[in-house]
């Protein structure tokens, strides 16, 4: 424990004292503590490229997924994708006919939206597959999806109807607002990861042990730069590798902490008791992780950061802030550093960052040729708060329908808890913060 703290502190007197030439002396004096790169010709430990990544609902999952979607496509590897344009599955018992590659067998990397079973998805991965997930404060989840989904062009009805203080609303009268076990603002964690539909505690924790063993890692999205690091170093990455831009922001949030008393917050953390126990359960896990990869980890977070700054002012393509930073107009070069080899970025490389999901699927279904079968529009049969599941492997979804349409099917999801046997602080302002 006392490691984890001090550990945390390391990373605020970083973040929030030190100054930038202290910064760049504490790198240059850590490099003796935790060596990653050396440049010599030793061969590396293998990258992973067999990745399972559970998408979470409203938790920087598509900042997340672009970062997969691009490691995959520079290495010619194949998704899994389905007759839905994004969606996996909408329950853990099956998922949407698959859209099989024309001219490839087997699949590497499966990271599109689904309701987690680890028993489904091994049996399309390979046994060598690591498996990743995301979570975030579900306060913080709750806000981003009342944000999201009730903008003018995502409309969700059982959203729309609510009038005065939506959010407000949903935690004092769930029983006229939002009755159902998961919806888009309650539970959205614990129905991705599969959890079945009960509060007992018991079977809860049960079922956290299996998923414990499954997941590799959690990321956590309020120290998304942090997981990263430490997803680069389980999976034998580059630094390239994990770059990103954010992703699917919502631009100006409507509701925030600023609508809600102390009593609704109370109020929520028994409303979404099954959300609450999960981030306490992984935030507390990826500590541990942290703490246990040495001090070397802060400078090579520290290096990563001044990476990213320079990459999202040469994507930005504003060429008069392009200064100091080692780029000419179409072309930024990485130095060398303990972490990393020099390479270079261009402008397609920003492209493909800022990407958006829809865009990105469209283009890998070209690459692997699991482009969507035209087919007639077929009935979509909403009850409730969702579409309601049909027989096994029957799309209930028009062709160019945004998942923003869906609801989560009322029928019991989860696959059994015997299948394979906190709001831990105010979500953090910055890069992430309304991200899905």
């Amino acid at each position: 424990m006392l490691s984890v703290v001090l550990l945390m502190l390391e990373f605020f007197v970083q973040r929030h004292i030190a100054s930038p030439a202290q910064r760049a002396h504490h790198v240059d004096q850590s490099i003796q503590t935790d060596l990653r790169f050396t440049g010599d010709s030793t061969t590396p430990p293998s990258e992973v490229r067999h990745i399972g990544f559970v998408k979470v609902h409203k938790a920087a999952s598509s900042t997340a997924q672009n970062i997969f979607f691009r490691f995959g496509l520079n290495r010619n590897l194949t998704f899994v994708f389905t007759q839905h344009n994004n969606y996996f599955s909408r329950e853990s018992g099956h998922h949407y006919p698959l859209t099989k590659p024309k001219n490839r067998t087997g699949y590497d990397i499966h990271c599109i939206h689904g309701t987690f079973n680890h028993t489904l998805y091994s049996s399309l991965l390979p046994e060598d597959t690591v498996y990743l997930a995301i979570v975030r404060d579900p306060l913080q989840v709750f806000l981003s999806a009342v944000n999201y989904y009730t903008q003018a062009t995502l409309h969700l009805p059982y959203l729309m109807k609510i009038t005065g203080n939506k959010v407000q609303r949903l935690i004092r009268q769930p029983e006229a607002y939002d009755q159902e076990f998961y919806s888009y603002s309650k539970n959205v964690m614990g129905r991705d990861l599969g959890f079945p539909e009960t509060l007992n505690q018991t079977t809860i924790d049960t079922y956290l042990e299996g998923l414990d063993k499954e997941l590799k890692l959690v990321l956590i999205v309020e120290h998304f730069d942090e997981s990263l690091i430490l997803m680069k170093r389980y999976l034998n990455w580059s630094l390239r590798d994990i770059l990103y831009i954010s992703n699917n922001v919502l631009p100006k949030a409507m509701w925030s902490l600023a609508n809600l008393t102390t009593s609704d917050i109370d109020l929520f953390q028994k409303r979404n008791k099954l959300d609450i126990t999960v981030y306490d359960f992984f935030y507390k896990k990826f500590w541990k992780q942290l703490s246990n990869e040495g001090d070397g980890i802060v400078s090579e977070l520290l290096n990563f950061r001044l990476v990213l700054n320079k990459v999202f002012t040469f994507c930005k393509g504003d060429n008069s802030q392009r200064k100091d930073t080692g780029e000419t107009t179409n072309l930024l070069m990485i130095a060398e550093s303990i972490w990393n080899p020099e390479f270079a970025l261009t402008e397609e490389d920003c492209t493909q960052m800022r990407m958006a999901e829809l865009e990105f699927i469209k283009l890998l279904r070209k690459e692997q040729g699991s482009e969507v079968p035209e087919r007639p529009t077929l009935r979509s049969n909403r009850k409730g708060h969702g579409v309601e599941a049909g027989p096994k492997h029957k799309l209930d979804i028009k062709k160019h329908e945004s998942e923003s349409d869906q609801k989560f099917p009322s029928k019991k999801n989860g696959r059994k808890v015997d299948d394979k046997k906190k709001l831990v602080e105010d979500g953090k302002k910055g890069r992430l913060n309304n991200a899905t």
